[in-house]
């Protein structure tokens, strides 16, 4: 199994780490952060906005949530 199968298996967003929006909006404490970070980050993060953007090597805006919803 190469690094990337493994990290698919894991459910884990290998981009987690790095993602503006999980280190600067989404509180581990506040219930509605954490239905998106058991969703996509930590979940299917294939259906994440930000995931799909980013693995076709395309600009991933700032404000784009993981549903495809932007920050105002």
């Amino acid at each position: 199994m190469n690094c990337e199968e493994l990290v698919k298996e894991s459910g884990v967003c290998p981009y987690l780490k790095e993602c503006p929006i999980f280190a600067t909006f989404l509180d581990p404490n506040d219930k509605n952060s954490m239905k998106i970070i058991k969703t996509y980050c930590e979940g299917d993060y294939t259906k994440c906005a930000r995931y799909k953007l980013r693995s076709n090597n395309k600009k991933v805006p700032l404000n784009l949530l993981p549903d495809g919803s932007y920050i105002k």
